[in-house]
């Protein structure tokens, strides 16, 4: 699709800056996302370095992933879907993560629990946005349980 076939398409909900085309909210969506995947990419290369810079960054890189998809849906229907019985689970494991991350590494200044919960967050997020695509939950479950079983089987 060229951007004049993308300019006109109507989206029913209400996205953050409505007055701008859908065109150009998906280039702003994909620029936040690619943008927090590379300062996730550059918070872990902090580790070694400064803790605090690693827990910041790679904490607005998870934040900045989120505020992405309100370019697209808009920040009500973002917070609602959140809250959804199929994301509760994960989104209250994403924000309490978030919340340790940081608390371990600015207020207790433990590497080991910085990492422990930026690895939560990691993984809760991917839980997260598995949860929009239909089936994706339920094949990595399969895909895990198979994997254990197989290396059980192994060992």
């Amino acid at each position: 699709m060229d951007s004049t076939t993308l300019d006109n398409i109507e989206i029913p909900h209400k996205s953050l800056f409505p007055e701008i085309s859908f065109y150009t909210r998906i280039k702003l969506f994909l620029g936040c996302l690619l943008l927090s995947l590379l300062l996730t990419f550059l918070a872990w290369t902090m580790i070694l370095i400064s803790l605090k810079s690693f827990a910041t960054i790679y904490t607005f890189a998870t934040v900045l992933c989120l505020f992405s998809i309100m370019f697209l849906v808009g920040p009500m229907e973002q917070l609602q879907s959140m809250f959804i019985m199929t994301r509760i689970i994960a989104s209250m494991i994403l924000i309490l993560s978030i919340l340790l991350t940081l608390l371990s590494a600015l207020k207790w200044k433990k590497a080991v629990l910085a990492i422990i919960f930026s690895s939560i967050q990691f993984l809760s997020f991917i839980w997260y946005a598995l949860s929009y695509l239909p089936y994706a939950q339920t094949i990595l479950k399969h895909f895990c349980q198979t994997t254990c079983t197989s290396f059980c089987y192994c060992c």
